[in-house]
């Protein structure tokens, strides 16, 4: 099939007719949602957007291919959700993000046209090929559990709860990563680290400060990013990734080891948690909130001076947890 669609485009000019309409009857290239942004166009990524420079680019035929092939995997009912696929360029290898508009979600994909500073859409290659669709792939898997809640009606409902968004947001970065590694093989790291120490370590020394509050009733004005929240979903979100790829392969285990007896624990207790949560998805928002609080207490039982008194404070004492709700 690639054979015969590349033998198609090294023809000459004249056959450009032909190339249209054998992309679109082989491929059904005609998805608008897929686009090419640029800083002087937004361009459908189908037939069309690909005819118009196949001279100078003939392989671009195969990330198109790619793209409108995983798209149209995802179930109707739930593609209907997703309103764009961008590929443009920007600092993240891909993001997806559901916002509210006239009171409806809708979901936006935007995927890096670059690997290596190089524009990937322009210039091909098997592996920037690989790259792409798993980069793709992961936010799909994102864009299907957004959509779900969406058709579920409670994405609000968890959005406005930080438990439950907490659960819903190292969950579903398991559930992507395990998938990719499964479908693709790949097993990246986005943070560059790699001993888990090395973040454990950090988030305990930023954690520390903030969770004092709770003791002694100091009223913290800080930045978005200097929140316990944001640090707590930090580390957990490398938590997760690691225990995904733990999860599909033996040879990744030693991703999730470490020589604290501490963090061990807490990262053997957060694997299980997250592999329970992967078998009953999708979750609904009690699952999920169920999940972030399990997630943030064994967390937080590694830090001193809170330690594994954290469960009889909550246990002992119905306030505590509004208040440690109130400083994350």
């Amino acid at each position: 099939m690639f054979s015969k669609v590349r033998n198609l485009f090294n023809k000459n000019s004249s056959k450009t007719k032909a190339i249209n309409e054998e992309c679109n009857h082989i491929y059904n290239l005609t998805d608008e949602k897929i686009q090419v942004v640029t800083d002087n166009s937004v361009r459908a990524f189908n037939s069309d957007h690909l005819v118009s420079f196949k001279s100078k680019h003939p392989n671009n035929i195969y990330y198109s291919e790619s793209a409108h092939k995983l798209f149209e995997n995802v179930e109707d009912n739930l593609r209907k959700h997703i309103k764009s696929i961008n590929i443009e360029y920007q600092e993240h290898a891909g993001l997806c993000s559901p916002t509210k508009v006239n009171g409806e979600y809708e979901i936006n994909i935007t995927i890096k046209d670059r690997i290596d500073g190089i524009d990937i859409i322009e210039n091909y290659n098997v592996d920037y090929l690989k790259k792409f669709n798993e980069v793709l792939d992961h936010e799909l898997v994102h864009a299907i559990t957004f959509a779900q809640l969406i058709e579920s009606k409670e994405l609000d409902s968890i959005s406005n709860d930080k438990l439950a968004s907490l659960g819903l947001y190292v969950l579903d970065e398991y559930n992507a990563c395990r998938k990719i590694a499964e479908r693709y093989n790949s097993f990246e790291l986005s943070d560059g680290k790699t001993s888990i120490d090395d973040i454990l370590d950090i988030a305990v020394i930023q954690l520390r400060g903030n969770l004092s509050s709770i003791f002694t009733n100091v009223d913290l004005h800080q930045n978005a990013k200097d929140t316990a929240l944001y640090k707590l979903r930090h580390v957990l979100y490398a938590v997760a990734t690691r225990c995904a790829f733990a999860s599909v392969s033996s040879v990744h285990k030693n991703l999730i080891s470490t020589k604290n007896e501490i963090l061990e624990n807490f990262i053997s207790r957060a694997q299980e948690l997250l592999v329970k949560g992967y078998m009953e998805i999708p979750l609904n928002k009690d699952s999920y909130y169920i999940l972030g609080k399990s997630l943030l207490l064994e967390y937080l039982a590694t830090i001193p001076p809170i330690g594994s008194s954290i469960f009889k404070l909550i246990e002992e004492s119905p306030d505590f947890e509004k208040k440690l709700l109130d400083v994350i």
